[in-house]
């Protein structure tokens, strides 16, 4: 799916990885915050991508590793290397 000239893609998360407070409602469309989205795309592709292709600068990372904590502990250890 596109969005002006951005890629967007849809995926389902198991319902209790849904955390109502990471996610942000930006004109109707449901969009997780950028911690969330990153602990996600760990959990989803099981690889995070590389940090030079990130803005990690807008990553509050307090926040990371509390998101990353109700993950399974694969995850945990993708963020923890990450970070």
């Amino acid at each position: 799916m596109f969005y002006q000239e951005y890629v967007v893609e849809y995926s389902r998360i198991a319902e209790k990885l849904y955390l109502p407070n990471e996610v942000l409602n930006l004109d109707n469309v449901l969009m997780a915050t950028p911690e969330k989205a990153l602990v996600d795309c760990a959990y989803l592709r099981k690889r995070l991508p590389f940090a030079d292709e990130l803005e990690t600068n807008l990553l509050n990372r307090t926040k990371l590793i509390e998101i990353a904590t109700a993950y399974p502990e694969h995850v945990w250890k993708r963020i923890e290397g990450w970070l």
